[in-house]
């Protein structure tokens, strides 16, 4: 009996497509919807992960906030003292790095560039991650005598008209005469980056505060916990010394915040599940359209087939016999507007970045489809069985007569 209902089922389909196909629209959209935001949904998971993962589990850093509390307000930033106090009195950090950064024009001969530069510790590398490829590394010898040592990003070589040999070649940083020590390994710049890291200007943090910096800036004091698990330690480690390098009064507010990035890391897939969230709402309206929709295609085929019904049931067809056909009937509907939805959700996630290049989109997950076609048929029986019932209630002789 099922194998004829879908026969029968599939004829009726046939019969009228374009009108199928318009009932199955909203169907399709909405299981569109919920493709397309799992797909970006799964590559922006994906690209998180691996770009603090690559920063490196456990970073911590420190930033200044502006204090509410009158006592501490005249400590308005936090300073390279107070992150090397907080360094030297955490056991549970492994690796100190501040960063001071600032816009600068960076020249060589005719040629001239203005960037993002920063100063940092010698501890950059280990801390942010990323390699030379040539050259060395800012070292504590340029940090205590305050040189004028730049390392540089490969883009910024050739945004200065290409440097074959650059290692011991100078340049001028807003007027002042420095020199290349080391060149960085090209990167990919991530969603989250707050620059290109292959147009990078790295100078000893010691040289930019006295040099280059405005007085009134406030380096990020970044750290590393010597491993995964010592990353809660590290962090209240940190703040209790931080506190004590600047004098908060026990009774008063931090006028800095100390954030494991591991803690962010977490903020952000919660913020991805609210995403996903609102994807599967916004899907389940348009599925709610689609199901009303077909709903109405299957009341007007109902009237449209009286004559069918009624031999049916003049022929001894049950009640259970025509609420099977015409539900098997409304289910082939939304399973079709499931498909079509299925292939546009993937239409889009192949022209995406055509128009969104930066956008991560990843593959759409198996579960995505999983449950797109489970709501699909949910559709087609919720939004089904009332015309089903209809049509099985309807008597022969009236049918008939209809017909």
């Amino acid at each position: 009996m099922i194998r004829e209902n879908l026969r029968m089922g599939i004829a009726s389909i046939r019969r009228a497509p374009l009108r199928s196909l318009l009932s199955t629209l909203g169907v399709a959209i909405g299981i569109a919807s919920v493709v397309a935001v799992a797909s970006v949904v799964d590559g922006l998971a994906q690209t998180v992960t691996a770009e603090f993962g690559e920063a490196g589990a456990g970073r911590i850093m420190a930033v200044w906030i502006p204090p509410r509390d009158q006592v501490v307000r005249r400590r308005a930033f936090l300073s390279l003292a107070d992150g090397e106090a907080a360094f030297r009195e955490s056991p549970a950090v492994r690796a100190f790095d501040p960063v001071l950064s600032f816009q600068s024009e960076v020249r060589r001969g005719s040629e001239a560039v203005r960037l993002q530069a920063s100063g940092v510790g010698p501890m950059h590398l280990e801390v942010h991650g990323g390699e030379l490829v040539a050259g060395r590394f800012l070292g504590e010898a340029d940090m205590r005598r305050r040189t004028r040592a730049v390392v540089l990003g490969p883009r910024v070589l050739e945004e200065l008209g290409g440097i074959r040999d650059p290692v011991g070649e100078t340049l001028l940083l807003d007027g002042v005469l420095f020199t290349v020590v080391g060149v960085l390994e090209e990167r990919e710049r991530g969603v989250f980056s707050s620059g290109d890291p292959n147009e990078a200007v790295l100078i000893p943090v010691t040289t930019a505060r006295q040099r280059l910096s405005g007085p009134g800036q406030s380096p990020q004091l970044n750290y590393l916990a010597r491993s995964v698990d010592e990353v809660e330690a590290a962090e209240e480690q940190i703040r209790s010394a931080l506190r004590r390098s600047r004098g908060v009064p026990d009774h008063a507010e931090d006028d800095f915040q100390v954030l494991a990035l591991d803690a962010l890391l977490a903020s952000l897939q919660g913020v991805l599940v609210g995403v996903v969230a609102v994807g599967m709402a916004l899907g389940g309206i348009s599925l709610l359209a689609g199901g009303i929709g077909v709903m109405n295609v299957m009341l007007v085929t109902v009237r449209e087939r009286s004559r069918e019904i009624g031999i049916r049931k003049a022929i001894g067809a049950s009640h259970a016999h025509l609420v099977t056909q015409f539900l098997i009937e409304a289910v082939l509907l939304s399973l079709g507007g499931g498909l079509l939805g299925a292939a546009l959700g993937a239409a889009l996630r192949l022209l995406a970045p055509a128009f969104a290049p930066s956008l991560p989109i990843g593959p759409p997950p198996l579960v995505a489809f999983v449950v797109a076609f489970a709501f699909a048929m949910a559709v087609g029986v919720v939004f089904g069985i009332y015309p089903a019932v209809v049509a099985a209630r309807r008597d022969a002789w009236e049918s008939l007569r209809e017909g």
